[in-house]
């Protein structure tokens, strides 16, 4: 046998040189994790690094055959990359070079890289045709920005020759970063503490709280340094560093600028634990920074940009509880944006900046209205008219940034759900219609921006919906299969985003759970009850919110009733009692009775389905 000196060969067209020097840098520069590295694999016990990789410079165009230099290196290779695209397919040494590959060995070692082409193009394939005779189906990783990206491709194409799954070293790897990421930000946070503590045991009291706001404002810079392209989980474990100094500092002495610095400090904080699913630590820190602004205020009451950040604490205090159906304590935030933002609009009736902002406060009241199941009459529906002549002005006086437009678009949604509550389907689907292309046309601006493709995913499972009442499947199906793209790469992006994972299984509750996939009942089970135990096992159940208790609740409910129908009653009657156990803390609940009182009352009924006897009763 050849003795294997190479642990990849590359094949490709001279077309795609580019693409094949790119892949052979990052192959051979690779560093397999340490806990990895003697481990067993799919292929054997797993090396520190990939390298060598060969890749042919040689220009075979005038060629009438491989050399026996290429040959020798095939059969010395244990994989085989190929780089795949319109040029590839059409390339003899290519088609030549795949087939002297796999002639020794079994498609487990041929790996794709798909760099040009579209792989469901059956006129066009980018895949050369050595590649799929026996009926072989390739599966490629794309570099491309609106595919895999270059770091999830090179991954599957690492994973594949580690012989490991893509998920396993993805964490390893996320995990690697944000090491090195904390490590360097920790390392000058405790470098300036220690010039800090040196410098200031020999100064003057005005000098040390000079020295206290100096550093205060490098740590806050520091985390929006970093902040940039950061993954949530690093980003709290980077804030943690920051938080546990600011705690220290004496907040009454600090300077107009040094004070808002730390309470927005504290702000990141929050929302970066809110979007870990820490919700205890979340709002200590949201409240921790309205206090420090509220303080601020009292001290500087005619400062604007003092109360504009002020009101975006009061917005987050309010979400927060918000988000967990705690909607008496959401209106006191809620109504001091909404206060805030008009007393800044009134002084500056022309500010763009105020435009808005009254707007996003004017949403989040019809947000909260609806939620808080407020009565819904002639008034709601004016305000909702409101918010959306108030979102259209901001784009005027604004020459339609794309802030102000987002903000448009996203008035129209909530326009749409005021509607849907109220009934008028065809007003809610006329919203949600004008609201997508705008939403398209900025992330198409801006491809790599997340929140971007957050507020599509949105637009498209709003519109599935509606659609789902209106009994149009195919469209619902639609929308909600796209939704479930953006969601699922969103979530690839940033694995420890809990709020972006819980909208990807959400929404593949929502598709299988209503029947619009076209799977048989026993499949839709399947999926039902791998959904439920994913979704279940991402919050601890002291942090989980009612929202997530409310989808768990219907994934239950469907589960059972499912089971009951394909004649598992055990399982039937383990998935009712968990939803009726999930559902009873939110009977009688203030602002919430109504849908959870409609659940219960689905749940009571499917209980007397199954055992036939009355759950009250029992």
């Amino acid at each position: 046998m050849t003795q294997i000196r190479y642990t990849a060969y590359l094949s490709y067209s001279h077309d795609d040189a580019r693409w094949a020097k790119w892949l052979h840098r990052v192959l051979e520069g690779y560093r397999v994790p340490r806990r990895l590295v003697g481990t067993t694999g799919e292929h054997g016990v797993i090396p520190p690094r990939l390298a060598p990789v060969f890749r042919d410079r040689e220009d075979l165009s005038s060629a009438s055959n491989l050399s026996d230099r290429l040959k020798e290196a095939l059969a010395a290779s244990r994989f085989l990359v190929v780089i795949c695209s319109p040029a590839a397919a059409k390339s003899r040494w290519v088609n030549e070079e795949i087939r002297q590959f796999r002639a020794l060995n079994d498609d487990a070692h041929v790996l794709c890289l798909l760099v040009e082409g579209d792989a469901a193009d059956e006129r066009s394939s980018p895949f050369p045709e050595a590649l799929t005779e026996d009926g072989a189906e390739p599966l490629a990783a794309d570099p491309r920005s609106w595919a895999d990206g270059k770091t999830l491709a090179r991954q599957k194409i690492v994973a594949g020759m580690l012989g490991v799954r893509l998920d396993d070293l993805r964490r390893r790897d996320l995990k690697r970063k944000r090491y090195w990421q904390v490590g360097v930000a920790s390392a000058m946070i405790v470098a300036a503490v220690l010039t800090f503590s040196t410098v200031t045991s020999r100064i003057a009291e005005r000098q040390e709280r000079e020295r206290a706001e100096e550093m205060a404002g490098f740590i806050v810079d520091l985390g929006e340094r970093l902040r940039s392209g950061l993954d949530v989980e690093s980003l709290v474990m980077m804030s943690e560093q920051a938080v546990s100094y600011l705690e220290s500092l004496d907040f009454s002495q600090l300077s107009r600028d040094t004070a808002l610095r730390v309470g927005l400090a504290f702000r990141q904080f929050g929302l970066a634990t809110g979007g870990q699913g820490d919700a205890t630590q979340s709002i200590q820190a949201l409240v921790k920074s309205r206090e420090l602004l509220r303080d601020l205020h009292r001290r500087f009451p005619e400062d604007p940009d003092v109360l504009f950040e002020l009101s975006q604490s009061e917005f987050y205090v309010g979400a927060h509880y918000f988000n967990r159906a705690e909607y008496e304590a959401a209106y006191e935030g809620f109504k001091a944006y909404l206060d805030h933002s008009r007393t800044l609009l009134a002084k500056d009736p022309s500010n763009p900046k105020w435009v808005l902002e009254a707007s996003y406060a004017a949403n989040g009241m019809l947000a909260w209205r609806l939620r808080s199941e407020q009565q819904i009459d002639a008034s709601l529906l004016n305000e909702a008219d409101a918010a959306v002549k108030l979102a259209s002005r901001a784009m005027e006086v604004s020459d339609n940034a794309d802030e102000q437009v987002a903000q448009y678009s996203l008035t129209l949604a909530w326009a749409a759900d005021v509607n849907l509550t109220a009934c008028r389907l065809q007003e809610a689907v006329d919203y949600r219609q004008k609201a997508m292309p705008i939403e398209e046309e900025l992330l198409r601006q801006s491809p790599a921006d997340l929140q971007k493709r957050l507020a599509v995913a949105h637009r498209h499972s709003g519109l599935a919906r509606i659609f789902l009442l209106l009994g149009r499947l195919d469209e619902a199906a639609e929308h909600q299969l796209q939704a479930i793209d953006l969601y699922d790469e969103l979530t690839r992006r940033d694995p420890g985003n809990i709020n972006w994972r819980s909208e990807l299984l959400n929404g593949r509750a929502v598709l299988a759970s209503q029947a619009v996939s076209g799977l048989d009942p026993a499949t839709v089970l399947v999926e039902l009850t791998e959904i439920e135990a994913e979704l279940a096992a991402i919050y601890s159940e002291e942090e989980r919110p009612p929202a997530i208790d409310f989808v768990l609740v219907s994934l239950a409910r469907e589960i059972s009733r499912l089971s009951f129908r394909l004649g598992q009653i055990e399982q039937a009657e383990a998935y009712v009692e968990r939803a009726l156990t999930l559902t009873r803390p939110y009977l009688g609940r203030t602002g919430v009775a109504a849908r959870w009182d409609q659940q219960a009352g689905l749940i009571r009924f499917l209980w007397w389905e199954i055992r036939g006897v009355d759950p009250e009763t029992t």
